[in-house]
């Protein structure tokens, strides 16, 4: 059913796309210089020559995924990350971006600036955010009770959909808005 409603969904946000009605600059500039970036980085060609096989046999999509992961972790430049279910690919492929940066267990009370959760906890969640912490939210439709519990939190500033994705940032100085966005 993903496969039929992906399409359609698509459509249905064709209007929502690189930008679009989007009225403030940092949503815009993340927009159309993260999400729709086009322009090849210097660790693509690497990285996807290392995962070819794997990626090839899960379509192109989980190309476009891990290459967008990349970038957001390229843009937000983090020292701390926690990684919670990523696959081996797309773990590859933020760890590539800031190679400097300390990978922070989930076990801990450590704030991390980057987190990335495939499974809903908010015992992990919570206690790693800090002002300034970039959420990444994969298998967004799976997991929609709880991004609303994310963006109605009143520490969460703006919020990106991207339909698979859910992205969010904490920064205070940010207006609180929730965008949909055509990925």
């Amino acid at each position: 059913m993903p496969f039929i409603s992906h399409p359609f969904v698509w459509l249905m946000r064709f209007r929502k796309r690189k930008g679009y009605g989007v009225h403030s600059p940092f949503a815009f500039n993340f927009i159309t210089d993260v999400i729709d970036a086009t322009h090849p980085y210097y660790a693509y060609h690497e990285l996807d020559r290392q995962y070819s096989g794997w990626q090839r046999s899960l379509g192109g999509q989980a190309i476009s995924k891990s290459r967008l992961l990349y970038r957001l972790v390229n843009h937000q430049r983090p020292e701390r990350m926690l990684l919670c279910g990523a696959s081996v690919v797309d773990e590859s492929y933020m760890l590539a971006a800031a190679p400097k940066a300390r990978r922070v267990g989930d076990i801990f009370d450590e704030k991390a600036d980057f987190i990335y959760i495939s499974q809903p906890d908010d015992s992990i969640l919570f206690r790693h955010l800090h002002e300034g912490s970039m959420l990444v939210v994969d298998r967004l439709r799976d997991n929609m009770e709880w991004w609303r519990m994310i963006k109605a939190d009143h520490r969460t500033r703006v919020t990106f959909d991207l339909y698979d994705l859910g992205i969010a940032f904490f920064d205070p100085k940010l207006q609180k808005q929730d965008y949909k966005v055509n990925w």
